[in-house]
């Protein structure tokens, strides 16, 4: 149907045709950058967001662990005070006998 219009109305008409298309590439294209930038920031914050609470469960895992173990040895020094504070009252007993006997034979 062009090729029936005057060389100037056919000019007009292919010039609004390319850039009716070079728009329509254009709108395209940002819409492409535009998408391929949101999976590129979405990926990236979700493998920050993986980071992060696998840090946490980490951090959570090793705070329980250090507070077992510091239970734990709590517990064991308490097992092992225990007898230890027995002995040396015995020997506190044993060396009050030996300074009494001493006293007493100074005394004499």
């Amino acid at each position: 149907m062009d090729r029936f219009l005057p060389s100037e109305l056919r000019k007009h008409r292919a010039q609004k045709r390319l850039s009716e298309e070079v728009e329509t590439m254009v709108i395209r294209n940002v819409e492409n950058i535009r998408w391929a930038t949101l999976r590129t920031l979405d990926d990236a914050f979700r493998r920050v967001s993986t980071a992060i609470d696998e840090r946490l469960k980490e951090t959570a895992e090793a705070t329980r662990n250090a507070m077992r173990d510091d239970h734990l040895r709590q517990k064991q020094n308490e097992n092992t005070a225990e007898p230890e504070l027995k002995r040396l009252g015995q020997k506190a007993a044993e060396l009050a006998e030996l300074e009494n006997e001493l006293a007493h034979h100074a005394d004499s």
